[in-house]
């Protein structure tokens, strides 16, 4: 489930896909229903069988409290197998801290154009830039040293079998 926690945000990056209807005003979404009570988020949860929510906004710090409030309301109404990540552009720690004693399980954070240089050296740390290129260049190596591995198996797994079906 996508749980949209406020349309508050600090920032003003120019690739926000958030719609003029929730961008910069304060409303709650769970999916695409409005929501207005606690309960709200409980229904959609359980109308879709959701095994987790994404949280996200504007910038769900801007509403930490809140945020709060609903990781621990899904936690305690689904167990805490209910996996719980949020998008934030924000480092600040002390209401990191707060979303990890409320049991947010994942934080991703989305780095602003202007930092993309300097994100080693920023609060985003290692989580920059080219260390995600790098990571995925690694990833991409080995997906593709098991496709070639993939491959000379099933071509010599061909060949045997062209060979018994003439043989």
């Amino acid at each position: 489930m996508v749980l949209f926690v406020t349309g508050l945000c600090s920032f003003h990056c120019f690739y926000c896909p958030v719609s003029d209807e929730k961008m910069y005003k304060d409303v709650v979404f769970a999916d695409e229903k409005r929501v207005t009570k606690d309960e709200d988020v409980l229904e959609e949860a359980r109308a879709i069988r959701a095994t987790g929510a994404g949280i996200t906004g504007g910038d769900p710090l801007d509403a930490v409290e809140r945020t709060c409030r609903y990781i621990r309301l899904l936690k305690a109404e689904f167990g805490a197998g209910f996996h719980t990540h949020l998008y934030t552009m924000s480092t600040d720690a002390a209401k990191i801290r707060q979303l990890a004693e409320a049991g947010l399980d994942e934080i991703r954070f989305h780095v602003p154009p202007g930092l993309w240089a300097r994100a080693a050296g920023s609060a985003f740390g290692p989580a920059g830039r080219d260390h995600v290129i790098t990571a995925r260049m690694d990833e991409l190596r080995a997906a593709r040293q098991w496709i070639e591995r993939q491959t000379a198996f099933w071509e010599r797994a061909m060949a045997r079998l062209k060979d018994d079906l003439e043989g």
